[in-house]
């Protein structure tokens, strides 16, 4: 996320400008497209207020539904983490994208193995495909046959 954080809004404009429009300036959005960006974006910081490990709001208006006990090593430890992870990926973007300390392809041309995997977002695309589309696909073909050659056929046949 820092990756296109840092190479959408930082550093130099390196996007196309037609010959034509060299004096063209890039402009800001429209209200129409950051009214609905506040309007959602109002509640939700509220929102993520409720369920605090400190003074949780939602877990007393689901009082009754289970019991919950905070646990501070359960919370540091998963705060801790996610928030060291966070920060390491951020600094990696930053070295790499903003201070171009750290040169990305040749990282890459080093970690061919990593590079591929994450290039091809850790296979999940291709996995999603194999088990659930194509999976889907194989149960609607045999319940296609099913209903052409056994329903239809008794309904055929009584006709």
């Amino acid at each position: 996320m820092f990756r296109i954080y840092f190479l959408t809004f930082e550093g130099s404009f390196r996007g196309y400008i037609p010959e034509s429009n060299l004096n063209a300036e890039v402009k800001e959005s429209s209200t129409a497209m950051v009214l609905p960006l506040v309007v959602l974006t109002i509640p939700t910081v509220f929102i993520g207020f409720a369920g605090t490990p400190f003074h949780n709001y939602v877990s007393e208006f689901l009082e009754g539904a289970y019991e919950q006990t905070f646990d501070w090593i359960e919370f540091l430890t998963m705060a801790g983490s996610s928030v060291a992870i966070g920060t390491i990926g951020f600094t990696l973007a930053f070295f790499t994208y903003y201070k171009s300390s750290i040169d990305s392809q040749k990282f890459a041309s080093e970690n061919m193995g990593l590079y591929k995997f994450s290039r091809n977002k850790w296979y999940f695309d291709d996995l999603y495909g194999e088990l659930f589309v194509k999976g889907n696909r194989t149960f609607a073909k045999q319940v296609l046959m099913f209903d052409q050659y056994f329903v239809d056929g008794i309904v055929n046949l009584t006709g």
